[in-house]
């Protein structure tokens, strides 16, 4: 049991390790084509990217840390979750507030080949990298993976959505689209990291509830 645990965990960090590899490449690239073009999704996209490395690190150092004291992984794993879950949060209200602001002001994206390449690759090695962390997760029983699978699967939508954005502003004048698309993808995101968070919080309730029944 604990030789499977410990391939699980091994197999969690090198899925950790490819996938901040690849965010953050892709998403320094994205924020600055985005920046350029004015296209919220991509903008929605690189910021998503570049959280999901932030998770990367924060996973592999909660992996590599149980593998040293295992009696503390249920602590390394609510402080990565909790962290990953507030990463949502926070990328879900940026992208509504961008996308509010956008649809008032009438703000729209210029097409960029780049822009358009990032997003097509991504929209299909971010599901792969989604997929496999997720299932790994119920390999090894971690919540915080499993979100951070979400975040990549999250990041896949936004790339997809983001691409016919794109399209549907630059060659039907559909300039809304963009706002539009970015805001869909945000509601998944806010849900995800609000469901994080009140996981990583139940999870804290519980050893002081022990801790209560014990000393009556």
């Amino acid at each position: 049991m604990a030789t499977n645990r410990g391939h699980g965990l091994r197999r969690a960090v090198a899925l950790s390790l490819l996938s901040l590899g690849w965010s953050s490449a892709v998403g320094v690239i994205a924020v600055g084509e985005a920046v350029s073009s004015g296209a919220l999704a991509l903008l929605g996209f690189g910021v998503t990217a570049l959280i999901d490395a932030f998770a990367s690190v924060a996973l592999v150092w909660r992996f590599r840390s149980e593998a040293k004291s295992p009696q503390r992984a249920e602590q390394f794993e609510r402080r990565a979750e909790r962290a990953i879950g507030a990463a949502l949060a926070v990328l879900a209200l940026y992208l509504l507030a961008t996308s509010a602001r956008a649809l008032i002001t009438g703000d729209h994206p210029t097409a960029d080949p780049v822009g358009i390449g990032l997003l097509a690759s991504s929209m299909l090695v971010q599901p792969l990298l989604g997929v496999a962390k997720r299932r790994v997760a119920n390999q090894i029983r971690s919540a915080a993976l499993a979100a951070d699978g979400a975040l990549s699967l999250i990041g896949g939508g936004l790339a997809a959505v983001g691409l016919v954005g794109l399209v549907a502003a630059t060659l039907y004048g559909l300039y809304w689209a963009d706002a539009v698309a970015a805001s869909i993808v945000a509601l998944v995101a806010l849900r995800e990291g609000v469901e994080s968070l009140d996981l990583s919080r139940r999870a804290v309730r519980r050893p002081v509830r022990r801790a209560r029944r014990a000393r009556r």
